[in-house]
């Protein structure tokens, strides 16, 4: 009988550590996406839209396109946001560009030309080694 509530107690110890383990994680989650979502504020008028790797450990934050008077092609910005050291790894702005997850520590960055179609600039970011590759 001490044996089976001993096992019971331990079950309830341990369930309960991992319950608040898992909450520990969520808080964190949740005050990562605040402290992107200021950060983006700042940077993007609340214009942004913010996508996380799959792993959950890096976000991309690119703002809607914008377009000026002053200029022909519309601009997309964006900046990507490490969780784990908590700043930004890099930051760049795209005329009539697209900017999206190649894997899931990488990124791709495309501009195009403004009377065509034709790429005139593209990189693939690693967030891992911090190094560009330009195809």
């Amino acid at each position: 009988m001490v044996y089976k509530t001993f096992i019971i107690f331990l079950l309830l110890v341990i369930g309960t550590g991992c319950a608040c383990k898992k909450k520990q994680a969520q808080v964190r989650v949740l005050d990562s996406v605040t402290k992107i979502e200021d950060i983006a504020c700042k940077k993007f008028n609340n214009d942004f839209e913010i996508q996380f790797n799959r792993k959950g450990d890096y976000a991309l934050v690119q703002s809607s396109y914008k377009h000026t008077s002053s200029q022909i092609m519309p601009h997309l910005s964006y900046f990507v946001y490490s969780v784990c050291d908590k700043n930004i790894i890099i930051e760049d702005s795209l005329k009539s560009g697209k900017i999206i997850w190649s894997d899931k520590y990488s990124i791709f960055a495309s501009e195009k030309e403004q009377t065509s179609s034709d790429l005139i600039r593209s990189y693939r970011y690693d967030l891992k080694k911090r190094n560009y590759r330009f195809l």
